[in-house]
């Protein structure tokens, strides 16, 4: 697709009105990982405001990474551009019905013992106690964690690399496994914090910067930027430009 493509211009975030009635305030990190998404695709001229490309989030350059992983493709002739929706994982869920079940049975002991004591006072504490757990337990609802959370966006370009984008407000939590449709393999530097990680044979992830065997876990509102390490000797001078 060869239409110009932009996050803002000045008829729709630029319009102080209409910015107001769809809720954008400026340095919203939302509109940076939408730029993020947009250079990670391949195609198409990109129209920018000056301002645009110094929009940070925390310490991080987003958009300015953006711009070198897309003329980083271009230099490669990357394969053309795969949008995935990579869904979270539901461990935390899991864990909520151990809990509940955890506190079911402690009161179930509770009363148990309420039965052996023959001191009314106390019997008549831990029944008490027992029935406000049994309560409480059947109460809960599961933590509003991953059936509220957005799903991570990637954009993959072939193997030479791919973005990483968590537009919810809170953390996205995947196994090591979780990436493995995105195809890729070997080891990738990623550009806004400066860690490297790396693919096994089967797609899974290996290491995450210092850690191996890890699982992913990415902050709300982040973006990251992986470009793929050439496989250069370690004797050779050449540098990677792209980092």
């Amino acid at each position: 697709i060869d239409s110009v493509r932009f996050v803002r211009n000045h008829d729709t975030i630029c319009n102080h009105d209409f910015a107001r009635h769809v809720g954008y305030e400026a340095g919203d990190p939302r509109c940076t990982i939408a730029w993020v998404y947009l250079l990670s695709l391949c195609g198409g001229p990109v129209l920018m405001f000056p301002d645009d490309e110094f929009f940070q989030i925390g310490r991080a350059k987003p958009v300015q990474a953006a711009l070198r992983f897309r003329q980083e493709m271009l230099k490669r002739k990357a394969g053309a551009d795969r949008v995935h929706i990579i869904q979270p994982k539901k461990q935390h869920l899991e864990t909520h019905e151990i809990i509940k079940s955890s506190a079911l049975d402690d009161s179930t002991e509770l009363l148990r013992l309420s039965e052996l004591t023959r001191r009314k006072t106390v019997r008549k504490m831990l029944t008490a106690k027992a029935k406000r757990m049994q309560e409480s337990a059947r109460a809960a609802s599961p933590p509003r964690l991953f059936h509220e959370r957005k799903p991570l966006v990637a954009v993959s370009r072939g193997t030479d690399g791919f973005t990483l984008l968590n537009f919810g407000d809170g953390w996205f939590h995947g196994d090591h496994s979780c990436l493995e449709v995105l195809g890729q393999r070997g080891s990738y530097r990623e550009s806004c914090f400066g860690f490297d990680i790396t693919f096994d044979d089967k797609g899974c992830i290996s290491s995450w910067g210092e850690e191996y065997k890890v699982d992913v876990n990415i902050g709300p509102l982040t973006a990251l930027i992986f470009t793929k390490i050439p496989e250069i000797p370690a004797h050779s001078p050449e540098r990677y430009p792209f980092m």
